[in-house]
């Protein structure tokens, strides 16, 4: 027939009164394919004694997962719910309404996570109605873990896919903006205001998607203008200098050796 079939078996008693007694032990015991998956013959003597106790989801938690979840920082995020669904574990007793509304709290925040960055087109295949309404329908511990982790971990994904582009498009302003003014005294502050972001936050993503620092780049910016320049004899060696943003000759010098292994007048 294609079904799930969980069988609660109550304790045995002696006595035709005590049949309410046994059907109630029989129901919490079919109850326990909450946590011991269907399928399943279980027997209250069979599932142990459990602290009957309610996990305490404070909002210090939500911020955490909320920040795994915005810093695409997926293995956090799959941490935080093995964490989570191993407490929610230890109690026994708890109706499973409960653990539905804990994983539609922790579907919402990982869908206004997605609204707040306009995510939602691309999101499509996790549709938090469609989602919701699947919660409900699942009937193990397990199940809901196993569906959260999916769920959390799509939304990794489109976030990460976002921030790289963004750290893309960054990258490609900036370089822009060097190719432009190498020649002037650039400084990391000046491109930092440029592209409206802290000078800190700037240097890491460049270093992250390019493989050099900003200085390194704009050096090497400066290094390969010259060399173009050094192949006109017209242009006078301290001219050239000048002409890519050094004011100082012996200053220019040493750095074109630096990165050529010749000075420039023996590049010449």
């Amino acid at each position: 027939l294609n079904i799930n079939l969980t069988i609660g078996v109550g304790k045995t008693v002696d006595h035709l009164k005590m049949l309410p007694s046994s059907y109630k032990t029989a129901y919490e015991a079919a109850n326990q394919k909450l946590f011991l998956g269907k399928n399943n013959i279980i027997t209250m003597d069979s599932i142990g004694t459990y602290k009957d106790i309610m996990p305490v989801l404070d909002m210090e938690k939500w911020q955490m997962v909320y920040v795994s979840l915005k810093t695409a920082n997926e293995a956090g995020a799959i941490d935080f719910l093995k964490d989570l669904f191993d407490e929610m574990s230890k109690s026994r007793y708890i109706d499973i309404r409960y653990y539905h509304t804990i994983c539609i709290q922790l579907l919402i925040i990982a869908s206004s996570l997605l609204a707040d960055m306009e995510l939602i087109q691309e999101s499509k295949a996790i549709d938090i109605k469609d989602t919701c309404e699947l919660i409900f329908k699942l009937e193990t511990i397990n199940e809901m873990k196993n569906y959260v982790m999916y769920y959390f971990s799509k939304v990794c994904q489109l976030v990460g896919e976002k921030r790289n582009k963004r750290s893309l498009n960054v990258v490609d302003k900036v370089k822009d903006i060097i190719f432009r003014k190498y020649n002037t005294n650039l400084t990391i502050n000046d491109i930092a205001q440029e592209v409206f972001l802290a000078s800190t936050y700037l240097c890491l993503v460049f270093k992250q998607e390019t493989g050099e620092t900003l200085n390194e780049f704009i050096t090497r910016t400066r290094v390969d203008k010259a060399k173009e320049l050094l192949l006109d004899r017209n242009n006078k060696l301290y001219d050239v200098g000048y002409s890519v943003g050094y004011t100082d000759a012996s200053y220019f010098t040493k750095i074109f050796k630096k990165y050529t292994g010749m000075t420039p007048s023996e590049y010449r």
